[in-house]
């Protein structure tokens, strides 16, 4: 085991570090939020594809009016 410069044996981490020390100080920095929305994509990617499901695929399909004269037969007889 190693004396410190000032004679005292070390701590072995039991006292305060070095505040100065750069290895130690980029170790405290915190990290950016590089996530898009803040981890929130898979929730808005799933809200787009809803929407879009719902503008392009319909569940009811487009009435058709048919229109017949009044005095034409309803139903035709076959020959």
């Amino acid at each position: 085991m190693g004396i410190a410069e000032d004679g005292v044996a070390s701590t072995n981490g039991t006292g305060p570090a070095d505040e100065g020390s750069p290895s130690l100080a980029s170790l405290r920095t915190r990290p950016e939020n590089v996530h898009l929305f803040r981890g929130f994509g898979p929730l808005v990617v799933g809200v787009i594809l809803f929407i879009l499901m719902v503008l392009l695929a319909p569940t009811v399909a487009p009435e058709r009016v048919v229109e017949r004269p009044i005095d034409a037969p309803a139903v035709e007889e076959a020959p």
